[in-house]
């Protein structure tokens, strides 16, 4: 991103979209573009929201699609709300007063990560002891928070007390899922989903080619290399369980989601699952391969910089 003559320049390196130009006049966006940014990417609109109180002019803000992952838009909401900014919304169209300062109280507590808890909880599913996790917050604006009721909705045993989430393994069948709201549990799901019985249908995934890698492509690769059942469209996968995956080599991409999902795949594999390329995790849990591997009771992960099999 680069800054010239009041004009930002945000360019996005993917064939089909066009770079996209929106200018700054007195602190006033104008000439939105009609991909918003909120239909691509939900941190890109949220770095508008947390930045334009802090031009000097009035800002307007201006969506021209609906949001996707609206979740996390109004945990950003939350955020300037907590920092005193005064912010004007009406329906789609934000307004800021200039030259604002964020003043959020000295002591802040920062919830847990539903999306990090997500695999664990997922690990659970393919576990008759259980997994528990604790930490994380209900009620809550994550939607990644969703990952509760996808599993049940898919037969796992799903509990929550004062101590934690617990998941125990189930009968798992196959679900329609919308990623419209949680991108980011979507490669979980699909670990599920591949030895589940029955079919799985994710839908409205087309985000999910605009992560760190073209990760609904990734998804179909990994469970394809694993002996999973899968079809690939362009905004939608459709997987069909089986009974039990294999062992196999998978390259995430360096995307730290499919790093993820390739451990948990390991779990419902008859032989070891090798991920290279698996210090691509420290984008978002740096800590992943030991506490993943905790739930073994044995020695930490091999380094970062090493390729694992789980």
């Amino acid at each position: 991103m680069c800054i010239r003559d009041k004009y930002v320049y945000f360019r996005f390196f993917k064939s089909f979209y066009r770079f996209a130009t929106m200018g700054m006049a007195g602190g006033a966006l104008r000439d939105f573009w009609r991909e918003t940014l909120s239909t691509i990417s939900t941190s890109w609109f949220g770095i508008l929201l947390l930045a334009l109180p802090l031009l000097a002019g009035r800002s307007t803000l201006t969506l021209t699609s609906p949001p996707e992952s609206a979740p996390y838009i109004a945990m950003t909401e939350g955020v300037l709300s907590a920092a005193g900014v005064a912010c004007s919304r009406s329906g789609d169209r934000y307004e800021f007063s200039g030259r604002q300062r964020y003043a959020l109280p000295a002591c802040q507590t920062v919830e847990g990560d539903w999306s990090a808890a997500a695999v664990f909880l997922c690990a659970g599913a393919l576990s008759r002891g259980g997994v528990t996790v604790k930490g994380l917050p209900l009620p809550t604006a994550q939607g990644d928070s969703a990952v509760l009721s996808l599993l049940r909705s898919m037969g796992a045993q799903v509990s929550v007390s004062s101590g934690g989430v617990t998941v125990r393994a189930g009968t798992l069948r196959g679900i329609p899922a919308d990623a419209r709201s949680m991108p980011d549990l979507i490669p979980p799901l699909c670990v599920l989903a591949a030895v589940a019985e029955g079919h799985t249908y994710i839908q409205n995934a087309r985000r999910l080619r605009l992560k760190e890698s073209d990760r609904l492509a990734g998804l179909a690769s990994l469970l394809a290399v694993l002996g999973g059942r899968v079809q690939e469209t362009p905004d939608s996968l459709v997987i069909c369980g089986v009974s039990r995956l294999r062992g196999g080599a998978i390259d995430p991409l360096g995307d730290h989601r499919l790093a993820m999902a390739a451990a948990l795949a390991a779990l419902a594999a008859d032989a070891p699952v090798t991920v290279s390329g698996s210090q691509c995790v420290q984008k978002s849990y740096p800590a992943f391969w030991d506490d993943f591997n905790s739930l073994k009771g044995e020695t930490p992960c091999p380094a970062p910089s090493e390729a694992p099999s789980v």
